[in-house]
């Protein structure tokens, strides 16, 4: 393909009809089969079934020639020269390849230029009906090409080997994708409301709010905690100054609050498996099955869950049993979003900045203000392909969204500390690379906390003198004084014992005398009655006598 433009800019009116038609494409078909008719005469060829995707290019036969007849897209066969039966190695994820479309192969016969290509080349016949570019050659197509032109409306690159466009990635869409994206919080009013001052009495702790036309509020906040919060029912009131509530919940939680039970059997209905799952957790707020992971056999499911402490007992656990069976159970990691613009459809930019003159229609393509475009054409104004413009199969998005993912691998400082992104299928680099986080970044030594209401972390202070010379004298001073403290201790503890002897001795000689006191008592009483005795004795005696 010449790398100038202007090449198609001078064709006349009848040669580009007669390219859009593929005459030159089937002049050159005919030529190659007629070519090969004539090799079959002369030498016997095997026909083999093969698949084209397991082709080497880099063959070490130049004069090899791969054929491929569209007439049956469901049998296709595969005419090998010279009978050559070598295994073909698989071109692997990240090796190079060289893509040949049909528009090379139509501008070289038209050019009469031979030119030097690889040992294979595939031809197949050009029909009048729109394909679909195959994602994986769009892919290496657009890594390959380096001559970009840029649009003034959306900034966008034309590709100039498949002419297919290819929007940049900025730093806008690179914030997008990182950034914690919550929905807002609608909550219906009765009455409705209509002024603006006395819905402030309703909008306590929302950052951004406004009210609809239907007379409801919605609200929208940054704080992950007081999202889950207002997530609950239970902790709205139902009147606030004669104004009914009723709130309408979202659909999931924060992907915080969320977990995936992987491989659970298809023989286990949803209705079962939630119903088992609220029996032993009673946080449990959603439970799905994941879209686009159905297989066989299995699928994935989703569950929310408010309590964050019920939550990481899950996480930890690393299985469920459902249905008599252990199921793996993982975090939910969000993949990288796409900014797209809701005026023009196109990514990397939002309505505000947009620069579209009209609103673009998402299904054809064409204005919204004409006509009725709820029945219109679905016809991909990127691609033209048989889907809506925003729908992620379109080719351009998944290239858009690989060069984000790209973006971020190379610069993984744009990755918040705190967040993991999952990476898809088809923008791996090997199997193993599931999750895009920042490596670079040091790990912090605080919990991270995306709340506007709480007291930023300070500073640690800098330190312009030593302190370790007021430390040790202040160090010594205390030791002298638990030394001196510790003589008064003994001090007293020696007078005390002192004291608590002579009491005891005092006590024993009082004892002491106590006793004496007590045997001088006994014996002067024993001595008085012996007397006393004695003297009446007597005086009885006298008596008698007289």
């Amino acid at each position: 393909m010449v790398d100038n433009y202007n090449f198609y800019v001078h064709e006349s009116l009848v040669d580009k009809e007669k390219r859009v038609e593929g005459h030159s494409l089937q002049k050159l078909n005919d030529k190659l089969t007629q070519l090969n008719n004539e090799n079959e005469n002369s030498k016997i060829r095997s026909i083999k079934r093969q698949a084209t995707s397991q082709t080497q290019y880099d063959s070490e036969n130049e004069d090899s020639i791969l054929f491929i007849a569209n007439e049956n897209e469901n049998d296709r066969f595969t005419m090998v020269k010279k009978n050559q039966n070598n295994q073909k190695r698989k071109i692997q994820r990240g090796e190079e390849q060289h893509v040949y479309n049909l528009d090379q192969l139509d501008e070289s016969y038209n050019n009469d230029k031979h030119r030097k290509t690889n040992n294979y080349r595939i031809y197949s016949r050009r029909t009048k009906t729109k394909e679909i570019v195959d994602d994986s050659s769009y892919h290496h197509v657009n890594k390959k090409s380096n001559n970009y032109q840029v649009n003034h409306h959306h900034q966008i690159n034309q590709n100039d080997k498949t002419n297919i466009p290819v929007y940049p990635v900025n730093n806008y869409s690179l914030s997008y994708a990182t950034d914690l994206h919550l929905t807002p919080l609608k909550i219906k009013c009765n009455p409705t409301l209509s002024d603006k001052n006395a819905a402030l009495k309703l909008t306590i702790g929302f950052d951004y709010w406004w009210i609809n036309n239907d007379g409801d509020l919605v609200g929208i906040t940054k704080d992950l905690s007081l999202y889950v919060y207002l997530c609950d029912t239970r902790h709205y009131p139902d009147y606030i100054d004669s104004v009914q509530l009723n709130p309408i919940l979202p659909i999931h939680l924060p992907p915080q609050h969320a977990a995936v039970i992987k491989f659970v059997p298809n023989d286990h209905s949803l209705v079962d498996i939630e119903e088992d799952l609220r029996k032993r957790y009673s946080s449990i707020y959603h439970i799905e099955e994941m879209n686009a992971t159905r297989r066989l056999h299995s699928r994935h499911i989703r569950i929310d869950v408010y309590d964050k402490i019920e939550y990481n007992n899950i996480l930890n656990g690393g299985i469920i049993t459902l249905g008599g069976m252990l199921c793996e159970v993982d975090e939910y990691l969000p993949a990288p979003k796409i900014l797209l613009c809701t005026k023009c459809n196109i990514p990397g930019h939002t309505k505000k900045v947009c620069r579209l003159e009209y609103d673009r229609c998402r299904r054809c393509g064409n204005d919204r203000s004409n006509g009725d475009h709820k029945q219109c054409m679905i016809l991909c104004h990127h691609c033209g392909g048989e889907h809506q413009a925003n729908n992620y199969k379109c080719p351009i998005l998944l290239e858009f969204r690989r060069n984000l993912i790209e973006k971020l691998r190379e610069n993984p400082d744009k990755l918040p500390p705190q967040i993991q992104m999952f990476i898809p299928l088809d923008c791996r680099l090997r199997k193993t690379e599931k999750v895009l986080f920042n490596e670079k970044k040091p790990v912090q030594q605080f919990t991270y906390t995306n709340s506007l209401y709480e007291w930023p972390i300070l500073d640690k202070p800098l330190k312009n003198c030593s302190y370790d010379k007021h430390l040790n004298n202040l160090q010594n001073e205390l030791e002298a004084q638990k030394h001196k403290y510790q003589l008064e201790i003994e001090k007293i503890n020696n007078k005390l014992l002192q004291y608590s002897t002579n009491i005891q001795k005092s006590c024993i000689i009082m004892q002491t005398q106590i006793n004496t006191q007590k045997e001088i008592i006994d014996s002067t009483t024993s001595i008085v009655n012996d007397l006393t005795l004695n003297m009446n004795t007597n005086i009885i005696n006298i008596i008698n006598n007289l």
